[in-house]
């Protein structure tokens, strides 16, 4: 069975980033054919990756399990910043802090846009090496505008800080 590194994090392009690394069994990431970054959707966090992390990670990939800033543990920004320019400069930051060379993105749902967002901006880094593959899960590269228009309008009428666990609740 692979093995899991625990928690760790990482300085994004702002926001201290969380994540964590499943590892082959009996693997370092030296004799790894490529590691996975795996991004997740909106309103999910790095864990909804383990399953498929554990049994990539089980066929020799090691999985680098990344939360978005403002997702899971890692930290949120102020002024709001989490539009996929924003999420994508972390990235820039997460590839070059974690040495990645030889690697390809996992991306869900917002993750996917992400990681389009930051393969666009590659080219404007050139010390960041772009990902040997892009695998794009559960969405449509062209979102209709109507989808996008609805979620920006829910988000806005959504509160994001409640001074107790009680008014989260009365919503």
């Amino acid at each position: 069975m692979s093995g899991h590194a625990g928690l760790l994090h990482v300085q994004g392009a702002g926001p201290k980033l969380a994540y964590e690394i499943v590892r082959p069994p009996g693997a370092s990431a030296s004799n790894a054919p490529l590691t996975l970054l795996c991004l997740h959707g909106n309103g999910s966090h790095r864990g909804i990756w383990r399953p498929v992390a554990y049994g990539l990670a089980d066929a020799g990939f090691p999985g680098v399990l990344l939360d978005l800033r403002g997702h899971g543990d890692s930290d949120h920004v102020v002024p709001p910043a989490y539009d996929p320019p924003d999420h994508a400069a972390d990235i820039v930051q997460v590839v070059i802090a974690l040495g990645l060379t030889r690697y390809a993105i996992l991306g869900h749902s917002n993750g996917a846009l992400v990681a389009a967002r930051f393969i666009t901006a590659a080219g404007r880094f050139p010390t960041v090496p772009p990902p040997v593959a892009f695998i794009w899960v559960d969405l449509d590269p062209l979102v209709p505008r109507g989808q996008v228009a609805y979620f920006r309008e829910r988000a806005d009428s959504v509160g994001r800080v409640f001074p107790t666990v009680e008014d989260v609740l009365v919503g």
